[in-house]
């Protein structure tokens, strides 16, 4: 391996564990949508096996947003969510059967939108937190 490909695996393993949890989500979301880029890309290229470790990257990532669901604060959202997730896991297993990323271009799609979705959520919250905040008021 490279020193260039081993220093943006560090830096990558270092974004992970020091995000805060809304922030893991984005970043989950993001690496859904690049994995499934890259599987279409591969794809048109004739490279199965491309698209196919593009696939299966994703179905990890949908895996992983399926287990850190917290249904503790809002049980409703987490069951839409939930079978949202079900849903996308599904048609990624299908394309990669089938081997048609029909299925791959329609997850993406709904990983960009619950990525903005997602974006304009965690943004509305600090804004109101700044809100929030006291101001200093001494001159």
């Amino acid at each position: 391996m490279n020193t260039s490909r081993a220093a943006y695996q560090t830096y990558q393993k270092t974004r992970v564990q020091t995000a805060k949890p809304a922030s893991l989500i984005l970043l989950l979301y993001q690496g859904g949508i690049d994995n499934l880029s890259a599987a279409i890309r591969a794809s048109e290229e004739g490279d199965t096996e491309g698209m196919n470790r593009g696939l299966n990257k994703a179905q990890e990532i949908i895996l992983e947003l399926m287990v850190s669901l917290d249904s503790s604060r809002d049980e409703e959202f987490s069951l839409n969510l939930m079978r949202l997730y079900e849903y996308m896991h599904h048609r990624l297993v299908q394309a990669n059967v089938e081997k048609d990323v029909s299925g791959a271009r329609e997850i993406k799609a709904m990983l960009e939108e619950l990525l903005v979705t997602w974006r304009e959520a965690i943004e509305g919250r600090e804004d109101e937190r700044a809100e929030d905040a006291p101001v200093d008021v001494q001159g």
